[in-house]
């Protein structure tokens, strides 16, 4: 038998509708987010650099890939990021290949190959590849609110209290509820994966398949076992994509580039900030008025001496 599985088998035409314009409309505010930051940097002044573009190119690359600048500062953390990244690659691949199948081959050629050993293979990659973020996620929460090492207790060495951007608690409350919705989409994919196992386990093609998505396949043996019949595996279904897809829309509202450029850019400068005393770059020192650099050369460093090193650097107007 030919295994695969039905994209939105038994739903409504208007159910499918609206998943497109809540995909399209969660592209398009990332696409925004984009712009906002190219524009941003493009508001500052050209830095000249050494070396060759392609070697520059080759090592920004190995920083992302092995997560080394943040390994060097604490292995476990570096261990959990790279869960959480590898994790995520692996699950952006995936949606884009059931995405090449079923919405650019399929309709243009009339070619699928999400199918047989290759869907099944499909399917265990991702369902690991949400455990590694999984695991990758609680870590950072662990990490954060109960080991709580001084770097993230996001004082500001350049502030005094009292000082109107000393208090950082909405930065705190950002970062965990970045963290909770994070954990939130995976769980929900994995319920959804579990309702559709219970609403089909009468079809052996499905059923038999299960262990081929091992967490899927726990929670599914979990809500069989409580009593769940097909119908409410049908019933929560739904609830379910809906839950999953609006979250994973507002998960793109968040700033696509400070988590990568401006992340390792803002961390940089943290440590100019630290050893000069002062949230403003070495280099703009009696530049400007009070000692501070123009506009264009000015940044809010949210990342000063590394209380998180996951802020964006702003320019200052």
């Amino acid at each position: 038998m030919d295994l695969t599985r039905i994209l939105f088998e038994d739903f409504a035409p208007a159910a499918v509708r609206l998943f497109y314009v809540i995909a399209c409309a969660a592209m398009g505010v990332f696409v925004f987010g984009v712009y906002t930051q190219v524009r941003k940097y493009r508001r500052g002044a050209p830095l000249s650099v050494s070396g060759e573009l392609l070697t520059r190119f080759k090592a920004m690359l190995g920083t992302v890939l092995t997560h080394r600048t943040i390994a060097r500062r604490d292995r476990k953390a570096g261990t959990a990021h790279r869960l959480i990244f590898y994790g995520f690659v692996l699950l952006f691949i995936g949606t884009a290949t059931i995405t090449l199948d079923y919405d650019i081959l399929g309709p243009l050629f009339g070619a699928h190959f999400w199918h047989g050993q290759f869907y099944l293979g499909f399917s265990l990659v991702l369902d690991v590849a949400g455990l590694l973020l999984t695991a990758g996620l609680i870590y950072m929460m662990y990490r954060r609110g109960w080991l709580r090492p001084p770097k993230l207790d996001y004082a500001r060495p350049d502030r005094q209290v009292g000082d109107p951007d000393y208090d950082r608690s909405a930065y705190r409350r950002e970062d965990w509820a970045f963290l909770w919705t994070l954990v939130v989409i995976a769980a929900t994919g994995y319920f959804l994966e579990a309702a559709r196992l219970v609403w089909l386990a009468d079809r052996p093609d499905v059923w038999d398949a299960r262990w081929w998505s091992p967490a899927g396949a726990l929670i599914a043996q979990g809500l069989r076992a409580a009593g769940m019949s097909n119908t409410g595996g049908a019933a929560l279904r739904p609830v379910a994509l809906v839950v999953s897809r609006a979250i994973g829309a507002a998960v793109h509202r968040i700033d696509p580039v400070h988590q990568g450029q401006a992340h390792l850019y803002g961390c940089g400068l943290a440590h100019v900030a630290r050893s000069a005393g002062s949230a403003a770059p070495a280099a703009c020192a009696g530049r400007g008025e009070a000692g501070r650099c123009p506009v264009h050369h000015r940044f809010q460093l949210e990342a000063a001496a590394e209380p998180r090193c996951l802020h964006e650097v702003r320019a200052v107007s």
